[in-house]
């Protein structure tokens, strides 16, 4: 190789190393990766785990978890949801509970909007069209201001969310 070469290739290496615009043009800036708008699901409360919404800190929440027969339900109250039990999981040591995607979701009672929505944004959209056939959603905040969000009139679970929503005021 000759010593030009090398030459070169040193040079090229150090601009390269420095930042600094190499000769011929401008480097290039890599991008920033998007980020969602809007508030996002409080992952310390609720979140969404390889198909299935989970609920953290049960023995700390206010939420009564009650087996019935073939149900679980899940209310604080005034409010609440019930599953089938086939469709749910716990894990006492881990102090958490858990709801299966696709689970058919039947409201206690109308949810109240507590606080800003917040949802995935990049699942939520594709998932209400889909599995709700572009119906409404709606979203049970018992789980310190989060809960499931699913297809309204006893549909399917399509993910987590948070601040609560009926049919009427649902994010479209």
């Amino acid at each position: 190789m000759s010593l030009r070469r090398i030459s070169v290739c040193v040079s090229l290496f150090a601009v390269a190393c420095s930042g600094s615009t190499p000769p011929g043009g401008p480097a290039a800036t890599p991008t920033a990766s998007p980020t969602p708008s809007g508030p996002s699901v409080d992952i310390e409360k609720v979140e969404e785990i390889e198909g299935w919404v989970r609920f953290k800190n049960v023995k700390a929440s206010k939420v009564k978890v009650v087996v019935e027969g073939g149900n679980v339900k899940f209310t604080d109250g005034k409010g609440g949801f019930i599953v089938p039990k086939s469709d749910y999981r716990a894990d006492a040591a881990q102090d958490y509970a858990e709801i299966q995607l696709g689970a058919k979701l039947r409201v206690i009672a109308p949810p109240e909007t507590l606080g800003e929505m917040a949802f995935s944004q990049e699942t939520l959209p594709a998932r209400a069209s889909t599995e709700c056939a572009n119906k409404s959603t709606v979203c049970v905040p018992i789980w310190q201001g989060c809960g499931p969000v699913a297809c309204d009139g006893g549909g399917a679970v399509i993910g987590a969310c948070c601040g609560g929503w009926t049919a009427a005021n649902a994010p479209k």
